[in-house]
């Protein structure tokens, strides 16, 4: 399974459209699309991003453990999922 896999599943499972997490996450419809697809290749702050948003680990989006909880506890960064946001556009923009 692709980190675009296990992104669509997320979103899906949320009972998010594309733009709606687009929306969400401040980032355009068709980034997530993409991102989804495979097309781009995956960065640190779009992992952190989504792994923070849905509640899951980096590891498990990455495919490094099976179990979305596994190696739960404190947050990789303790940063707010908005100012991931902010970091991300500056990166992407």
């Amino acid at each position: 399974m692709t980190i675009g896999d296990r992104l669509r599943i997320l979103r899906k499972e949320s009972g998010l459209k594309v733009w709606e997490l687009a929306e969400e996450l401040s980032v355009s419809p068709n980034y997530i699309s993409k991102r989804e697809l495979g097309y781009y290749k995956a960065d640190i702050v779009t992992g952190l991003l989504y792994a923070e948003y849905f509640g899951v680990t980096l590891d498990w989006l990455v495919g490094r453990v099976a179990d979305r909880d596994g190696h739960k506890g404190s947050s990789i960064l303790d940063v707010p999922t908005a100012d991931l946001a902010a970091v991300h556009n500056r990166l992407t923009a």
